[in-house]
């Protein structure tokens, strides 16, 4: 079962370079596939009851937007640090202003992420709760693996 729900992870994946033209809207694209694709890995794996999925996935829901907008709040952070160190002009209170906003905003990810999982556990069984710690830590290296495998044998294929 495992071996044929990362298949079909890989036919997804595979047919969004097709459906989409410019990389942004192709990467935006294939996460909220992917996305989608862990949901039902988590639905699948820790096997909840209709009530419990249901208030699993309103948290799980609200904590991944709490997230998502405090990581979007780093890359700000980190963008305009960025671009102040490229300027001759920057001043020295301006550089550590600017990284100190930058550190503030991985405290601000680490807090939604610490906050989102409290959440999380309060809805699960211990056995449940520790299924999706184990899911959360090896999702994306499982897909950043498989996608290597499909590149490799796409580079084998055009070898050929």
């Amino acid at each position: 079962m495992k071996k044929l729900t990362f298949i079909a992870l890989f036919l997804l994946v595979g047919s969004l370079s097709v459906q989409f033209g410019s990389a942004q809207e192709h990467s935006d694209h294939a996460r909220r596939k992917i996305e989608q694709f862990k949901k039902m890995k988590m639905i699948e794996v820790l096997d909840m009851e209709t009530a419990v999925a249901e208030r699993f996935f309103i948290v799980y829901n609200d904590g991944q937007r709490s997230l998502d907008q405090a990581r979007e709040s780093l890359r700000e952070a980190v963008r305009t640090l960025h671009e102040l160190i490229d300027t001759d002009s920057a001043t020295e209170a301006q550089i550590t202003a600017a990284t100190d906003r930058v550190i503030k905003a991985h405290h601000a990810v680490e807090e939604a992420r610490a906050t989102m999982t409290k959440n999380i556990r309060e809805v699960l069984s211990a056995r449940q709760f520790a299924s999706y710690v184990i899911l959360e830590a090896r999702f994306w290296d499982e897909v950043k693996q498989r996608l290597e495998q499909m590149r490799d044998r796409r580079g084998r294929r055009s070898r050929r």
